[in-house]
């Protein structure tokens, strides 16, 4: 599999990769999910670290309410990021390996290379 970073700053030579090995994946829609999948990390990052800070005090009773919200909310937001993460790791998957310069590309109609 290939490094995300990497197909992020080489999107139109994927997408030939795709085209010469002729594999169909839709690197834009692949590299949308990676958008959505590191927003969705960053905000389950930021709401485990602020319950982690709230439970180092006693809280009040309307802080306890606003902290089973939070629970909550983090709770929602595992579970779709979890969704997320199987489709990403699933298209991930099916994204080919980069090939060598030198290697043909066979034409889809005669069979045989070019270089």
């Amino acid at each position: 599999m290939l490094d995300i970073q990497y197909i992020r700053t080489h999107v139109e030579e994927m997408k030939q990769v795709c085209k010469d090995r002729r594999v169909q994946v839709d690197i834009d829609a692949f590299l949308l999910l990676d958008d959505r999948r590191r927003v969705l990390q960053q905000e389950l990052d930021t709401l485990r670290s602020e319950l982690n800070q709230a439970s180092k005090q006693k809280p009040t009773p309307e802080q306890i309410a606003v902290l089973r919200e939070r629970g909550i909310e983090r709770k929602e937001k595992e579970d779709a990021y979890e969704l997320l993460l199987q489709q990403y790791q699933q298209m991930a998957l099916t994204i080919p390996n980069r090939v060598h310069p030198d290697t043909p590309i066979l034409k889809a109609s005669s069979g045989t290379s070019t270089n």
